[in-house]
């Protein structure tokens, strides 16, 4: 059984690598305002800037910009995990670098999948 889909819209969509690069920028922006509190419309930004983002995408694809921008977000914001591992914990620096980024990739799978049941029920509620 085929699905219905929305017609096309007449503005073009940006490329999967424009997406995806957009989405790391954003997710490293996004940790600007958590240091910066003056900053806090950029937070604003960026989640609007994910939504739009997020627009006629499919599930799938949507869960790759949700990963991409939570893994960014998460690295960017736990940075001084690695000066902790490394100088503190005496932990050799490319471990702890792959540590830090196994953490960030792994908690960016939360916002993966929520960005896969957004994508969802958007499309299921928008036939």
């Amino acid at each position: 059984m085929q699905r219905n889909r929305r017609p096309d819209s007449t503005a073009q969509q940006p490329s999967t690598w424009m997406q995806m690069a957009a989405a790391l920028a954003l997710g490293a922006a996004f940790t600007v305002p958590l240091a910066h509190t003056w900053a806090w419309p950029l937070a604003l930004a960026c989640l609007v800037v994910l939504v739009m983002l997020l627009q006629d995408v499919s599930p799938r694809r949507a869960a790759c910009i949700g990963w991409l921008f939570g893994s960014a977000w998460i690295g960017a914001s736990t940075w001084w995990l690695f000066v902790s591992l490394h100088y503190y914990g005496n932990l050799v620096a490319p471990v702890a670098v792959l540590a830090v980024a196994v953490l960030a990739l792994a908690l960016g799978v939360f916002l993966a999948v929520a960005m896969f049941v957004y994508a969802r029920f958007k499309r299921a509620s928008h036939p």
